[in-house]
């Protein structure tokens, strides 16, 4: 029994016995990177999202300027003279004149005919390459087409003198409408050239001369429907009320960009239509009552208008470009309208009545070049050449750069303008 004992404590003596290691799977059966590898990654995360904060900052890097310009509120209530705009020179306040076209026309019952005479008529422009001075035309004047026919104009014309433009001569111009000298279809003619007859054998012949600008047309005689008075009437207020509420809504939508017009510089005039469109023998029993308006409107460059308001209601004004909101609800009130025949007025006086700001119009685009690569800290000193800034602040991105960018389209300029007065 010794001699086994002794065997086993020999053979435990012989054996070596190793320390136990760390399992290195978990419970779960997922390897468990060491502590060195796990800082690594720690350290790659890190970069890797500075690097990527550094990039954002680079591709999203620019500035914005947050601009107060300059506000005054005023109130007015004065009267104002303005000129015909024309390349003579500038004037303070010009103003220009829109025209716009409609007709219309209407079958209306018809109790009978009657023989009729009508001349044809059309609307010409008539051009000055003469002179530089306006030219004045009498009631009556006559007007030849290349064929021959005689048109005259029925009331008196003065036509602006030429003028150079961009280096080139360019005629001064007046519409007019024209009345064919002898009734008939004889005298419906589409687009034509005219000459004037009155000023053969002058040096002025040549320089004066006209174009159509719509067909001539409406000449008749022979047989016509007829109606009776109280239709005629009906269907002429219906065609001009169809008429003036179209030439409202034109006038809005045609009215040139940057320009102003009111109710009470609008003019309307309407030329009767006869019952004219078939004879006696062409239709049945209706005839055609036709009507043509015509819309005249006096118009203002907003620029111009507001720098002449501001001129009286700011102090030292130093002609810088304003803006005026408010002004399209300005009560206008035109003097003498009663006498005033648009086409040929030169000027006008009118009253200009309201309340609003005068806000100093600052150029983005010029304060953009000023700041193109400048450093942040001379950003009030290049501020103080803009007189209309009233204050302005500033962010620049990345927070660290301290210049603005190098580019005019990373410059983001922002205005900053109250509402109301």
């Amino acid at each position: 029994m010794r001699h086994d004992m002794l065997q086993e404590v020999i053979a435990s003596r012989g054996k070596r016995v190793l320390p136990q290691r760390h399992n290195p799977l978990s419970e779960e059966g997922t390897p468990r990177p060491p502590k060195g590898s796990r800082m690594w990654a720690w350290v790659m995360v890190l970069l890797v999202a500075a690097v990527g904060v550094f990039g954002f900052s680079i591709v999203f890097s620019g500035a914005v300027v947050k601009v107060t310009p300059r506000i005054e509120a005023f109130s007015i209530d004065e009267t104002f003279t303005a000129i015909r705009r024309n390349t003579d020179g500038a004037v303070v306040l010009p103003f220009d004149l829109l025209t716009l076209e409609e007709t219309a026309q209407k079958e209306v019952p018809a109790s009978g005919s009657e023989y009729i005479e009508k001349s044809a008529s059309g609307i010409i422009v008539v051009y000055n390459k003469y002179s530089t001075k306006s030219q004045k035309f009498v009631n009556n004047t006559r007007f030849q087409s290349t064929d021959g026919k005689i048109f005259r104009i029925r009331k008196p014309i003065t036509v602006p003198g030429k003028s150079t433009v961009n280096g080139e001569e360019v005629p001064g111009s007046v519409e007019v409408a024209v009345y064919a000298e002898e009734q008939g279809k004889e005298y419906n003619i589409g687009l034509a050239d005219f000459t004037v007859p009155g000023l053969a054998g002058s040096p002025m012949y040549d320089g004066f001369f006209a174009r159509s600008k719509t067909p001539i047309e409406g000449g008749f005689v022979g047989e016509v429907k007829k109606i009776s008075v109280a239709d005629r009437e009906q269907a002429t207020r219906e065609l001009r009320d169809g008429i003036k509420t179209k030439l409202y809504n034109r006038v809005f939508e045609e009215k040139p960009e940057g320009f102003l017009l009111y109710d009470d510089g609008i003019f309307i005039a309407f030329e009767d239509g006869d019952a004219i469109g078939a004879t006696a023998d062409e239709r049945g029993d209706t005839a055609v009552v036709s009507q043509k308006g015509t819309l005249q409107v006096f118009m203002f460059s907003e620029g111009s208008l507001s720098d002449t308001i501001a001129r009286r209601v700011v102090d030292h004004f130093e002609n810088r470009p304003v803006v005026i909101p408010e002004l399209p609800s300005f009560r206008f009130t035109l003097l003498d309208k009663a006498s005033i025949l648009p086409s040929d007025t030169e000027e006008i006086s009118f009253v200009l009545a309201g309340s609003g700001r005068v806000i100093w119009d600052i150029d983005a685009s010029i304060l953009q070049d000023a700041l193109v690569e400048q450093p942040k800290k001379d950003f009030q000193k290049i501020l103080s050449s803009f007189l209309g800034i009233e204050r302005a602040e500033i962010v620049i991105r990345p927070f660290w750069k301290r210049t603005f960018p190098e580019k005019p389209a990373k410059i983001k300029i922002e205005m900053m303008i109250p509402e109301g007065n």
